[in-house]
This record gives structure tokens, C-alpha cells and sequence, in this order.
């Protein structure tokens, strides 16, 4: 499963470079790409958990406001219990959105939530994310958010984190 997801970024990463650009004008219809790494810090004083995520997401923008987004994320969950450090890996599918709450020429500010779910694996949880991004047309992104990992079907516990990250983004218009 793990190459199938890696497969498909791949794919999704390289039909992405023939896409046009919009060079500094306001986004309309057509499909976007974007690619992000997110850093994933638990409230609380606790340090016995982090996750570090990268996320290929897909869309279709509606008009200058609107998007709709399926991202494909693989996550990587650092453990630390009792002096004893491990991981988990798991994948992600989800369905999320954006509303660009202030386009300008050259960038938009958007509110983004989103959920996804895993895709099986030992670390299964259906994730909940709500992030507030900065957008340059084609090119870089960064974001805040806040995302609650519910987990089900371990003994791992459910988390509520904050977290920044960083991307890219390419439109086709």
C-alpha cells in the first residue's frame, strides 16, 4: 500500500511540472497541486509524542474563493514512552477545502479544513485538521493549524496538536 501512495505522489508530482503558472493574478477555474511537510507538535508539556507529515493534495479551484482538495498524506508518528523510542508509519486519504479569505495579486491567505482517515496499518486514526495558510501563487506556502488525531483500534492515545508547515503550490489556469 505504502508504494501504491509513494506511486501516485510520484505521478501526481511529475504531471504537476508541465502544468502553466499564474503569474501573479488572481486564481480562477482549473485544477491545482500542491505538496506540503507538516511538523505536528501535541499541546501540553508533553514530549512523548511529535509527527512529521508529507501531503500531496489534488484540487479543483471553483473561482477565485473556493477549492476543493483530496490529499494524500504519509505520516511518520515518533514515540517516545517510558524512555523507549519508536515510530509508526501510516497513510492517508482524505476530502478537505479552501476559502481564500484575502486574495491579492501576488498571494491569498486561506482557511483549509480538512479530514482524512488511514489506510490500515497499526497506527489508525481518522485525523481532523483546520489550518489557516499563505499562499504565493506557484511557489511557496506556509500555515498554522490545528489537527485532532482520533485514534481507534490501538492503544495509542487520541492526540490534539498544533501545527506549521510548509509547501508548494502549482495551479493550472
Amino acid at each position: 500500500m505504502k508504494k501504491i501512495i509513494l506511486s501516485l505522489s510520484l505521478l501526481l508530482a511529475l504531471s504537476a511540472a508541465e502544468m502553466k503558472t499564474a503569474a501573479a493574478e488572481p486564481r480562477g477555474r482549473g485544477f491545482e497541486f500542491a505538496v506540503e511537510t507538516r511538523y505536528n507538535m501535541p499541546f501540553g508539556h508533553t514530549k512523548e509524542f511529535s509527527a512529521i507529515d508529507v501531503e500531496a493534495a489534488f484540487g479543483y479551484s471553483f473561482d477565485d474563493r473556493w477549492s476543493l482538495l483530496l490529499p494524500i498524506t504519509a505520516s511518520t508518528g515518533l514515540f517516545d514512552a517510558a524512555g523507549v523510542r519508536s515510530y509508526e508509519i501510516a497513510g492517508l486519504v482524505g476530502l478537505g477545502c479552501e476559502y481564500n479569505v484575502m486574495n491579492r495579486r501576488n498571494f491569498s491567505l486561506s482557511l483549509s479544513p480538512r479530514v482524512q482517515t488511514t489506510l490500515g496499518g497499526d497506527w489508525q486514526y481518522m485525523c481532523y485538521d483546520l489550518g489557516v495558510r499563505m499562499r504565493y501563487f506557484t511557489g511557496p506556502s506556509v500555515g498554522l493549524g490545528f489537527r485532532y488525531m482520533d485514534t481507534y483500534k490501538t492503544a495509542i492515545e487520541s492526540r490534539f496538536c498544533l501545527y506549521i508547515s510548509f509547501g508548494f503550490a502549482l495551479f493550472d489556469r
